[in-house]
């Protein structure tokens, strides 16, 4: 199936010069559709569950995740952020060290309709303090090495822990 002149979004000049120069060693450039680049993240990432279930969707050192390993733990997450949060419009703390746990972290509470606020726990106490209350933040998902916040943040919301 071809696609027609109308389905592949035009590129600004700038662009088209910039992907001129892109190699990819495996395969050619690969165009998006329309209605590829106006899906949501997990819209997308769903499409990627369909296509590629069974390979590795995330390898760290010590971890390896299929693309449907990640949907499903993505989806855990999802369901309890709607089952402690609801529905309404909001942000959510992620307090995750870098990994497949901040990886499934990020995609639940996309799939759960938030908005996600990365913290860091490299920086001081203080900042992350800041931010929770400027994002006006209730939920904090953390995984094991950062399940400690409340005594740590003096805070008073929700957090969910994130089992490896």
């Amino acid at each position: 199936m071809s696609a027609s002149f109308n389905d592949v979004a035009l590129l600004p000049p700038w662009q088209e010069a910039l992907r001129a120069r892109c190699f990819h060693p495996f395969e050619p450039f690969t165009e998006f559709h329309r209605d590829e680049i106006e899906q949501s993240i997990p819209e997308r990432f769903e499409d990627q569950v369909r296509k590629h279930a069974l390979r590795p969707a995330v390898k760290t050192h010590d971890r390896e995740l299929t693309y449907d390993h990640l949907n499903r733990a993505a989806n855990r997450i999802a369901h309890a952020i709607l089952g402690i949060r609801g529905e309404r419009q909001e942000q959510v703390g992620l307090l995750c060290n870098q990994g497949a746990a901040a990886i499934a972290a990020t995609l639940g509470a996309l799939k759960a309709g938030k908005t996600y606020v990365p913290l860091d726990p490299g920086v001081p106490e203080a900042r992350n303090r800041f931010i929770l209350n400027d994002a006006e933040i209730r939920l904090i998902l953390a995984d094991n090495e950062e399940l400690n916040v409340r005594p740590r943040f003096g805070w008073k919301g929700h957090h969910r822990s994130q089992h490896r």
